[in-house]
C-alpha cells in the first residue's frame, strides 16, 4: 500500500527544489529537504501561513506540522532558525555543482532523498497515518542520522 504525500509535504518538496535551484545543484539532496523542513518548523513561517493563497485545510495542516516539528527539533537540537542557517551553508558546500548551469526549474531527488521518502512512508504506515507528512520525513532523516 502506498500513501500519498500530504499537501504540506508537497510544499516542503517545492521549497527544497527552490533551495537546490538557487544553490546551483543538479539534484535535490537530503540537505535541501532538511533546510525546507527547518524553514517550515520556524516560528516565523507559521505566522506567514495566513498570507498564503492556499485552502484553509492546507494552512491548518502547515501550522500543525510547523508546531509539531518545532517542538521535536527544540527538544533535540535547540534553536530552529540557527540550525536552518547552518544546514543551508553546509548544503551549499557539499552539493555537486554542474559544469554548465541549467535553466531547469524542477530538479529530481537523489537516490538518498528518494529512500528518505520511502522511510517516511513506512513511518506514516506504522503510525496509521493517511498521508506522508513533513514530520514523517523529519523523523526518517533523524533515524538516518541526518
Amino acid at each position: 500500500m502506498s500513501l500519498r504525500l500530504d499537501p504540506s509535504l508537497q510544499l516542503v518538496w517545492a521549497m527544497a527544489n527552490a533551495e537546490a535551484c538557487v544553490a546551483g545543484a543538479r539534484r535535490i539532496e537530503p540537505a535541501f529537504f532538511l533546510v525546507a523542513l527547518l524553514k517550515v518548523a520556524d516560528e516565523a513561517f507559521e505566522k506567514q501561513v495566513a498570507e498564503f493563497s492556499l485552502p484553509d485545510s492546507v494552512k491548518a495542516a502547515l501550522r500543525r506540522e510547523s508546531m509539531q516539528m518545532r517542538r521535536y527539533l527544540e527538544a533535540s537540537s535547540g534553536e530552529v532558525t540557527q540550525l536552518r542557517r547552518l544546514c543551508r551553508r553546509q548544503a551549499k558546500k557539499e552539493i555537486e555543482k554542474p559544469e554548465v548551469v541549467s535553466s531547469e526549474t524542477f530538479l529530481h531527488r537523489t537516490a538518498v532523498s528518494r529512500n528518505l521518502f520511502v522511510k517516511a512512508a513506512e513511518n506514516a504506515l506504522h503510525f496509521g497515518a493517511e498521508t506522508v507528512t513533513p514530520m514523517h520525513l523529519l523523523v526518517a532523516m533523524a533515524e538516518s542520522g541526518m
